[in-house]
């Protein structure tokens, strides 16, 4: 992840697509996509984040804390929490 760390443009492109996935019909990917969306931010500095809209990743993830799979239920949980930590957003 350090070459995507460094293209900005590249981060924001899979983040893009990654939170498409949120709203697949299968758990699985939902999970996956979540958990995705973490690791992008756990790989993103702050001054590349400004295409970030964090609001809406909240938002989305609150959704999934929703979802009928207990799975994605609790990556969201996770990824939230790690959010609102500061855990998850890269230095």
């Amino acid at each position: 992840m350090d070459d995507a760390k460094e293209n900005a443009e590249l981060l924001e492109k899979l983040y893009q697509i990654t939170i498409t996935y949120f709203y697949s019909s299968w758990e699985e990917i939902r999970a996956v996509a979540a958990n995705l969306a973490g690791i992008i931010l756990e790989h993103t500095d702050r001054q590349r984040m400004k295409w970030l809209d964090l609001e809406y990743l909240l938002m989305s993830l609150q959704v999934l804390q929703k979802d009928p799979s207990p799975t994605v239920q609790l990556v969201a949980t996770e990824i939230i929490s790690d959010i609102c930590s500061g855990r998850v957003i890269g230095e």
